[in-house]
Order: structure tokens, then C-alpha cells, then sequence
């Protein structure tokens, strides 16, 4: 299936394998489930204007092997200097007092051989 203005313009397409194409972009008013295969987003970034919600034993990674790769950029809004780049909260109905909210992997080496050191720990 195929729309479009013309067949060398095409917007949106569905292949006979589910594969679907949009050209025009894409709005979603009710949330939307990508549930294998990942999501990626290859140009002009993402924004997420309400909660980004990471499950336990996911990962927010890079994958392009450098030095200088930054997984995660935060940025606070220029609003009299008194945005929040990242607050860590804890559940406090878990029960426990010193909860680990963020803890960061080093690999010195980078040998592959991670070492756990927690650097920063909100309590």
C-alpha cells in the first residue's frame, strides 16, 4: 500500500512484511509501543516533553567507540540559572534509607574488565 502525490513521491508506504514507511512525519496523540527493534532516531534528535521512563536493566548507550563520545547531554533552561539539569530522587515508600539512584561503571583501562565504583550516590 502506498500514498503519495506521485509513485517517485511517496510518503507513506506498508510493505508486505509490515515494513512502514512516513515521509511526511509522524504525530502520535495516544502514546505509542515500539515493543522489538528499538527505536532510532538518525537525525534532528529526539524531545521528550514529559517523563522518559528507563525499565531496570535497560541501558542508554553509545555505541560509536571514542574517547570523546558523550552518551548523555543534559541541559538546564537558561531560567535565572536555577533550572535542574538532573534530579535523583528516591523512592521513599521502598523502605530503604540509602538507596542507589545513580551509579556510573568505570573502566579505567578499557580493558573490557569494568571495575564498579559508585561516584555519585543520592540518598
Amino acid at each position: 500500500m502506498e500514498a503519495g502525490e506521485s509513485s517517485s513521491n511517496i510518503v507513506f508506504s506498508v510493505r508486505g512484511d509490515g515494513k512502514t514507511t512516513i515521509g511526511g512525519g509522524l504525530d502520535v496523540s495516544s502514546g505509542a509501543v515500539v515493543s522489538s527493534g528499538g527505536l532510532v532516531v538518525s537525525q534532528d534528535g529526539a524531545t521528550i516533553n514529559d517523563d522518559l521512563h528507563i525499565p531496570d536493566g535497560s541501558s542508554l548507550f553509545e555505541t560509536v567507540a571514542s574517547a570523546t563520545d558523550t552518551v548523555l547531554t543534559a541541559y538546564a533552561k537558561n531560567n535565572n540559572h536555577d533550572g535542574v539539569v538532573l534530579l535523583a530522587q528516591t523512592d521513599a515508600a521502598s523502605g530503604s534509607s540509602t538507596e542507589e539512584v545513580l551509579k556510573v561503571v568505570i573502566n579505567a583501562n578499557a580493558d573490557e574488565a569494568e571495575s564498579s565504583a559508585t561516584v555519585m550516590r543520592v540518598t
